[in-house]
């Protein structure tokens, strides 16, 4: 008997059964390979069964194949795999206008590339099991990411400062991962409506605890109980005068910024028409995500015209009769311009602004959003109605309203005083009745 190193071990030099050698030591070496069901993929099986014959190790063999092999009886395979049905959907939804903006495209692709590298992605779309969408997601917050920081230090022989960059190693926040089980579970619904599946495979699957963004006494909005609206335009103009007109348009109609960066001033389809008394219609019917892609919808969906009051008018006026001064900003449709390219406004800029005069104003944590989510507060303090408030801000539904809305603490004071005083009332009469 000749024999031959393979796979670390002593074996035949041919086998004594289809995927059966025998073993310099005794017993027989199996080996053979069987199609998984699940990803379609060649599984290798290979084992050295010391004490079997060449009759036991080819039914060993057959055996592990079938395990391999096997499927329910009577289920039918869709033949496609989850990674190449993800990459269709999306492109369906980007050519649908499901997903519109770029910072849309932008969330889905990233999404996308962490949950493709998941081992069951590469399986049959039927063939996923909750158990394995589950055993994922608890494997999430161990995930880490490196990132690049600048950071200023002085030079050890000059003294002078330098800028040194500086690798981090960061884990993914929760918001984060959130965001990658929400796409999951909207790929996972459309595979199961399209794939007529018994079941969502990626139902119970739970989301992670995030922070609360906002807490009580930091609620991204200034309160119209203390005058800070007044305050926080006041300190603008002083320290940003380039955005002080976005920011006093924003207080005044309650609109993202993303809806107020590629409003048109002029062109062949200007955004804000004035009037002979200074007042104007604005017509908010364009969003901005990201570089200078424009989305012709606003982020609901929803355009909406409204009529500016002539103290709102004056403001844009003078604005953009700055604006018409400069060379750059001259050649420019856009009422909001980078002051520098012309073009869309990049995000942060308005958002480094309003962490300036926050600081300075010693306010709590402060962004744009704050526009919108104070807007909100101070129409219902105005006794504004709830259908004219989402009319103006171009919310559908009630739970968007009550999501933009803080209670002030006056509104709660007055609350608890007419709880109070019913109370009393009350107990004044049982009082009075009693003998």
């Amino acid at each position: 008997m000749e024999w031959v190193k393979r796979w670390n071990m002593w074996i035949s030099t041919e086998p004594s059964l289809p995927g059966v050698w025998r073993h310099k030591d005794g017993g027989v070496v199996v080996r053979g390979h069987a199609k998984d069901p699940r990803s379609g993929r060649l599984v290798e099986i290979k084992k050295y069964l010391p004490d079997a014959t060449a009759n036991q190790g080819l039914a060993w063999l057959e055996g592990e194949r079938d395990k391999v092999r096997r499927e329910r009886r009577g289920q039918e395979r869709s033949q496609t795999h989850f990674h190449v049905f993800a990459a269709r959907l999306l492109e369906r939804k980007i050519a649908s206008g499901d997903i519109a903006s770029a910072a849309g495209r932008t969330k889905w692709k990233h999404a996308l590339e962490h949950i493709l590298r998941a081992p069951w992605a590469n399986y049959y779309t039927e063939k996923i099991r909750h158990a394995d969408l589950a055993a994922w997601r608890d494997s999430l917050p161990a995930l880490t990411y490196s990132r690049i920081r600048r950071v200023v230090k002085k030079h050890p022989e000059t003294g002078k400062p330098r800028v040194e960059r500086v690798v981090e190693t960061k884990a993914y926040d929760s918001t984060t991962l959130n965001i990658w089980l929400g796409v999951l579970s909207t790929v996972s619904a459309a595979m199961t409506r399209e794939h007529e599946l018994p079941r969502d495979p990626c139902l119970g699957l739970k989301r992670f605890t995030e922070d609360v963004s906002y807490q009580p006494d930091a609620p991204n909005a200034l309160s119209p109980e203390r005058n800070e609206i007044g305050e926080f335009l006041a300190e603008m103009k002083l320290r940003y005068p380039q955005h002080y007109a976005m920011a006093f348009l924003g207080f005044a109609i309650g609109h993202r910024p993303s809806t107020l960066r590629p409003l048109r001033r002029k062109g062949p389809q200007p955004d804000i028409v004035f009037n002979e008394d200074s007042s104007a219609k604005i017509y908010l019917r364009r969003s901005h995500s990201e570089r200078q892609e424009v989305m012709g919808r606003t982020k609901t969906g929803v355009p909406v015209v409204l009529d500016l009051p002539k103290e709102v008018g004056l403001i844009l006026k003078a604005h953009i009769a700055e604006l018409e001064t400069e060379k750059i900003t001259l050649k420019s449709d856009l009422l909001f311009p980078s002051r520098r390219t012309g073009g869309l406004q990049a995000k942060t800029g308005l958002s480094k602004a309003f962490e300036v005069v926050r600081q300075a104003l010693f306010l709590p944590k402060l962004t744009p959003k704050a526009m919108r989510r104070t807007w909100k507060d101070v129409a219902r303090s105005a006794g504004v109605e709830a259908v004219v408030r989402k009319a103006v801000t171009g919310h559908a539904t009630d739970a968007m309203e009550v999501h933009y809305s803080t209670a002030q603490a006056g509104e709660k004071r007055e609350a608890l005083e007419k709880v109070v005083s019913i109370n009393t009332a009350r107990a004044k009469r049982e009082a009075a009745t009693k003998p």
